[in-house]
This record gives structure tokens, sequence and C-alpha cells, in this order.
């Protein structure tokens, strides 16, 4: 049985997010390569909110136009594809739980059908 945050949440923002925001950089004071980090947020904005998606940037900036500058990943970057955003956002709704298993929350069919396409892609 899958954990949510460290087996699908957090191999997606391996991939597209942490080599700006992880160690080695800190662009706009944020890290998401922890759940602390996540939590802590960067210099202006909440990152991650557990429950709340409008207030949580990880999520809004997700979904600006490609040309908007505030967009992430940025223009010219890997993007994020459907699924992983729906996924991600998702998990910030149903209260972003670090240590939950797939086994332990409810799952729409249709996050279901997300979570197969994600995991045999």
């Amino acid at each position: 049985n899958l954990v949510i945050y460290t087996q699908i949440i957090h191999p997606i923002l391996e991939e597209k997010c942490i080599s700006c925001h992880g160690p080695k950089k800190k662009k706009g004071g944020l890290r998401v390569d922890t759940y602390e980090y996540m939590l802590e947020g960067g210099d202006e904005d909440e990152c991650l909110v557990p429950g709340d998606v409008e207030n949580s940037t990880l999520i809004t900036l997700l979904n600006l136009p490609l040309d908007d500058e505030l967009r992430m990943p940025p223009e010219g970057d890997p993007q994020m594809t459907e699924d992983e955003i729906k996924l991600l956002t998702w998990w910030v709704k149903i209260g972003a739980p670090e240590k939950a298993t797939l086994g332990e929350v409810e799952l729409t069919e249709d996050m279901e059908k997300t979570l197969r396409s994600h995991l045999n892609h």
C-alpha cells in the first residue's frame, strides 16, 4: 500500500521542482525537498496549506498561464503533466497527509484512474 507523499507526491516534486527549490538552489526562499520545508513556505507565500488549495502557492502557480512569469515550472523547463497537477491538487485538498497510505483515503473513480495512469507511466 503506497504512502501517498513519499511514493507519489515527492517523486513528482523531485522530477519537476527540487532542482530549483531544494538544497542546491532556493529560488524565492522556497525548498520543496522535504515536507517540513513546504509547510515553512518561501519568502512571500505559503507553499503548502493542507486542505486549502486556493492558498497553497504550490498549486496556484502550477495553474497560471505558461507565459506568466510566476508560473511554475517556468516556461522552458519540463512541465508537469495534467495527471501530476491533478495528483498534487488532490493531495493538498485531502489535507496533504505526510504518512497516509492510499488505502487510508477515499478515492473517487476519477482519482483512481489518474493514479493508475500516473503510476503506469
